[in-house]
């Protein structure tokens, strides 16, 4: 939730201060090729001719271009939110959480100390349902080699009387599911 809650805050950070786009620029037309005789020229030309690959990619295009500008600006939101000293709520969450990850000699010293109650509680909990799990297994299986019936629903062994008992369980959790 408050990887979500940061992604909303740093979204809004970077739409926010965006100026007037010009999606199609006549500039990275060819103009003097005639498009029924090559409408890839015709469209593409003119970027073709003027734009350099970088030589640490091995492609280089419009959206490789939006993703580094809109890396480069997110950067820097994200150093000037970190850097400020008086800031927002959001400011301060996304600054400190940058500044945070930034450290990587602090990251190191602490390994996975900041983390270790979450770890543990996740790890009780997987317990817990392994334990459910196991636990259903054993009373079916006890169950089987003793030839009774048994449904297992919602977590829970539930004896059966006959197979009257299991119709009449069946339409009962239909009921109360509709």
């Amino acid at each position: 939730m408050k990887k979500i809650l940061l992604f909303i805050a740093v979204s809004a950070l970077t739409f926010s201060s965006h100026a007037q786009i010009k999606y199609i620029d006549k500039a990275n037309m060819d103009l003097t090729v005639k498009p029924g005789d090559n409408f890839y020229a015709y469209a593409n030309g003119g970027w073709l001719k003027t734009t350099v690959m970088p030589s640490t990619k091995t492609r280089w295009g419009s959206f490789d271009i939006l993703r580094e500008e809109s890396s480069q600006n997110l950067k820097t939101l994200l150093e000037e939110a970190a850097g400020k000293k008086s800031r927002s709520r959001v400011e301060q969450m996304c600054g400190d959480f940058y500044a945070s990850g930034m450290d990587s000699m602090q990251l190191e010293k602490l390994g996975a100390m900041p983390v270790k109650k979450d770890l543990e509680q996740v790890d009780a909990e997987v317990f817990i349902v392994e334990l459910k799990a196991a636990a259903i297994d054993v009373v079916a299986e006890v169950a089987l080699e003793r030839g009774v019936d048994v449904v297992l629903a919602a977590n829970d062994v539930v004896p059966l009387a006959s197979d009257t008992d299991l119709d009449e369980r069946l339409l009962g959790m239909a009921k109360f599911a509709s």
